[in-house]
């Protein structure tokens, strides 16, 4: 056990303590006094507590905690599969947030480590990874393009919830591209194609002139082919973060 706190004395602590358990598992807690014997108080009601878990995808875990009196379950249900876990997550969201559900933080980093964070919309996940969709020619298609580490973070402030999603980009299949570009509106096809995304306009009108063209040259709403440089990147995640809050405590679990 790693002991660490503002006292100094191996006994009676106030701060924080990280305990590594078997296969892989750490679990930490914070902003309480860890008395004789091991035994942990709060302090005047007001402090809170943290679990920090790692561990591999065949942990099953169940949380329980109680304190102050009173008792409060937190449960992650089936840890095996986080993204079973992050479909559920998904769907409890999209009944509580009042606009896009689906959106999500998407960090990346140039070629010389600058990072960028951007909002984006998630349109479609599955054990493969979490996929979304813009131009290829687009700031965050170049940082990809040089550095494939990516993270996406989600935060549901209804819900109380974050997922925190690292791994690495890569493109979908033309087939997978093509199949979302058609289901979209055909405003949002012809955007694709009069859209030069990352790119300075002289005007607004420049924009407006090259929609009304694009309209011009495939007057049929059936008909209209995906641009090469418009395509999809998937995060195939190395490791999910899962993140709840509660009545002065909160819960992280990790699945790497």
């Amino acid at each position: 056990q790693q002991w660490s706190g503002i006292n100094g004395a191996p006994t009676t602590m106030h701060g924080s303590f990280h305990a590594p358990l078997p296969g892989g598992i750490g679990i930490g807690f914070s902003g309480y006094n860890i008395e004789e014997g091991g035994i942990l108080s709060t302090t005047a009601g007001k402090a809170s507590i943290s679990y920090l878990l790692t561990m591999d995808l065949k942990h099953n875990i169940r949380f329980g905690l109680s304190f102050g009196g009173g008792s409060q379950i937190l449960d992650f249900g089936e840890l095996d599969d986080p993204f079973q876990l992050f479909e559920e997550w998904f769907n409890e969201a999209k009944k509580s947030e009042i606009n896009d559900p689906n959106a999500l933080a998407l960090g990346t980093a140039d070629k010389s480590g600058v990072p960028n964070v951007r909002m984006v919309l998630l349109k479609g996940f599955s054990d493969k990874g979490f996929v979304f969709y813009t131009n290829l020619n687009s700031k965050k298609s170049g940082d990809l393009k040089n550095n494939p580490n990516a993270s996406m973070c989600f935060h549901w402030k209804s819900l109380l919830r974050q997922i925190r999603i690292v791994g690495t980009m890569s493109n979908v299949s033309d087939q997978e591209a093509d199949d979302y570009y058609n289901s979209r509106a055909y405003g949002s096809r012809i955007g694709a194609w009069a859209s030069n995304q990352s790119t300075v306009l002289k005007n607004r009108e420049e924009l407006y002139e090259s929609i009304e063209n694009f309209k011009k040259k495939f007057p049929e709403e059936k008909k209209v082919p995906r641009p090469d440089y418009w395509s999809g990147w998937c995060l195939s995640p190395n490791e999910i973060e899962f993140w709840l809050d509660g009545d002065n405590l909160s819960l992280i679990h990790i699945s790497e």
